[in-house]
């Protein structure tokens, strides 16, 4: 097992890319164009954060560090909110808490309300999953 950011993200990565109806990702850290339809309209896309939270030693001299696994979903304005909100619900439920992907245990995903950012054309659910992870400490 590791506690290394890198093997984190790419376990977390790796499951959610078998998410069979997956908008486009917006991955950390790299180049994005906003997607757009035939007709040029943006259309919804994710974009991930993995937000490593803290690292702790046990008694059993083991790291454990935990952390959130942060994908919000972007949907422009006027699309169809229960949609969007179905798509969200269904991110979350690939993520069931205590699954093991890899080397990551899942603790808790959640899905909460809607974020209207004034002034902004796009409306934003975001996706928590919260995950720990173990190495020895050598």
């Amino acid at each position: 097992m590791s506690t290394r950011k890198f093997d984190i993200r790419t376990d977390l990565r790796t499951h959610l890319a078998t998410f069979g109806s997956l908008p486009d990702v917006n991955w950390e850290n790299r180049y994005f164009d906003i997607p757009k339809d035939i007709n040029g309209d943006p259309k919804p896309y994710l974009r991930e954060t993995l937000n490593a939270n803290d690292e702790n030693l046990t008694a059993n001299n083991e790291k454990t560090a935990i952390g959130i696994y942060a994908l919000d979903y972007f949907i422009p304005r006027g699309y169809s909110i229960s949609s969007a909100e179905n798509l969200a619900d269904n991110i979350k439920e690939l993520f069931k808490p205590a699954q093991v992907i890899g080397q990551v245990i899942l603790t808790k995903s959640t899905v909460t309300m809607g974020v209207p950012e004034p002034e902004s054309p796009w409306y934003m659910i975001p996706i928590r999953i919260y995950y720990r992870a173990h190495q020895l400490n050598t």
